[in-house]
């Protein structure tokens, strides 16, 4: 079983308050998108999009996934279901890649893809709420340059 979520939903906006809440409750509702807990079972669990309703930008949802808030001032939606930036960060790439049917992809060794995005800053050291401004500068798919910045 894989764990598909969208990182960009993880927070505390009229959709996720006003819509579910009622419905599903006080008590399961403080359970919702529970990224920690199934993450803490061991699961597969990757990241995605919920196109179009939710970003394409994996760097976005990285930085709601550690947050659980979308500005440092706003109430998080189930604080205790954060997740570090490296186990984000891994949803969006090596787990993602193991979600595949392909072989050669998810590690970096001799032998796979070179699938690999050089980014503008370390999502892994930074503020939490700088994650989002991450792009990648350049980026190889099978070794060759299909997004180059640097020059």
């Amino acid at each position: 079983m894989i764990a598909d979520f969208q990182g960009d939903w993880v927070l505390r906006e009229s959709y996720t308050v006003e819509a579910l809440e009622p419905y599903m409750g006080p008590e399961r509702y403080t359970h919702v998108y529970p990224v920690k807990s199934i993450y803490d079972t061991g699961a597969l669990v990757i990241g995605g999009s919920d196109w179009n309703v939710s970003t394409f930008n994996p760097f976005e949802a990285i930085q709601r996934l550690v947050t659980r808030r979308n500005a440092k001032d706003a109430e998080p939606l189930g604080a205790d279901e954060a997740i570090t930036a490296q186990q984000a960060l891994d949803m969006y790439t090596v787990n993602a890649a193991k979600a595949l049917p392909f072989k050669g992809i998810g590690t970096i060794e001799v032998g796979s893809r070179a699938d690999i995005a050089v980014l503008s800053q370390d999502v892994l050291t930074i503020d939490p709420y700088e994650i989002e401004k991450t792009v990648s500068e350049l980026t190889l798919l099978d070794g060759n340059a299909v997004h180059d910045t640097l020059g």
